[in-house]
């Protein structure tokens, strides 16, 4: 299905910048070529753009650049995972207020909402993957500590709500690509899953 053949691609992108790290004499380990395939959204020439950006602004240890997930972030334009964790937590807890306030702190920190969106998506996917299959699935292609987080936010929900988040994040994000005011609409995404948490 889609999903494996996603995985298939994954997999192979992550293969080969672990080729491409080896030969140039990049020092990378999975967690940042794990974004970095991520980053692509499966277009090898995509992660090899932003890999090359990355090996450019890398500090040098013995001469060898130094990838860290953190410096691939940056670049993303994204943000830890841990902040993703903390707004299901409070989608978890029916706590509006400190939704608001957590994409409020994230929105004037300047990341933009359509990224922001993107990688939200994107997280809740890896948190449903873990609901359906455990933490340890071979449908997620991620490090183990973020396979940790994917699994802790996904036993906060039933495979049921993970799946009506992800559609209602997937429409917020197409919305966003061709609205106005996207700050406004990427808010009532995330305060329409308070609601959908609380009616259920």
């Amino acid at each position: 299905g889609t999903v494996g053949a996603q995985k298939r691609v994954l997999r192979d992108i992550l293969g080969q910048l672990r080729t491409i790290a080896t030969h140039e004499g990049v020092i990378a380990d999975d967690a940042s070529l794990s974004l970095l395939a991520e980053a692509g959204d499966g277009s090898m020439r995509d992660a090899l753009s932003i890999m090359d950006q990355a090996i450019a602004s890398a500090t040098l240890v013995n001469g060898k650049a130094h990838l860290v997930a953190d410096q691939i972030r940056e670049l993303m334009g994204s943000v830890p995972n841990d902040v993703f964790e903390r707004l299901l937590e409070a989608i978890s807890a029916g706590q509006t207020a400190a939704v608001i306030t957590e994409l409020n702190t994230l929105l004037n920190a300047g990341n933009s909402p359509a990224a922001l969106a993107r990688q939200f998506v994107r997280y809740l996917r890896n948190a449903l993957m873990a609901r359906i299959g455990g933490e340890n699935t071979d449908l997620l292609q991620i490090s183990a500590d973020e396979r940790a987080r994917a699994g802790r936010s996904a036993m906060l929900f039933s495979e049921e709500d993970l799946t009506r988040f992800l559609q209602v994040m997937l429409r917020t994000f197409d919305e966003l690509n061709y609205r106005q005011e996207q700050r406004f609409h990427l808010e009532l995404g995330l305060v329409k899953l308070v609601h959908l948490q609380r009616l259920l």
